[in-house]
């Protein structure tokens, strides 16, 4: 397996446990809004344990980055797709949410929103970094 895949599988692990996450702690801010900061400590504690994989796959990918031999566009498009899916995945629960919550919840849904969606793309970035690195772009 060329090591760029080390970055897909790392994509697709850590943005699909995040989205998976993410969208129960939004659930669980839309039923109980007041208990925000339990709930984000939950939240980072589950990213950080999903988070443990990728890191792994993403160091193996960047030991054996030189032994790279494929075009670089594939896993690229495969990161796009899959951060495209569960991004919207998170995108859509927030919409449905919001729609009929009150204005203290809906704030308080935008907030951990926001949160949520630079943890989700962290490892896309480095993926696409990374993969970029290998053409010398």
């Amino acid at each position: 397996m060329d090591p760029i895949y080390f970055f897909v599988i790392a994509v697709l692990i850590a943005t699909g446990g995040i989205s998976f996450i993410s969208r129960k702690a939004l659930y669980d801010v839309a039923q109980n809004p007041d208990n925000l900061q339990s709930i984000q400590t939950k939240l980072f504690i589950g990213v950080a344990v999903v988070e443990v994989i990728p890191i792994v796959l993403i160091v193996f990918g960047f030991i054996n980055l030189d032994q790279s031999t494929i075009d670089p566009v594939t896993p690229l498009i495969l990161v796009a797709i899959i951060t495209f899916i569960n991004g919207g995945h998170v995108f859509k629960t927030y919409l449905s949410l919001t729609g009929d919550a009150d204005k203290q919840a809906k704030e308080k849904l935008r907030m951990l929103f926001m949160v949520c969606l630079p943890l989700l793309m962290a490892f896309p970035i480095i993926a696409g970094v990374a993969t970029m690195t290998t053409t010398g772009s």
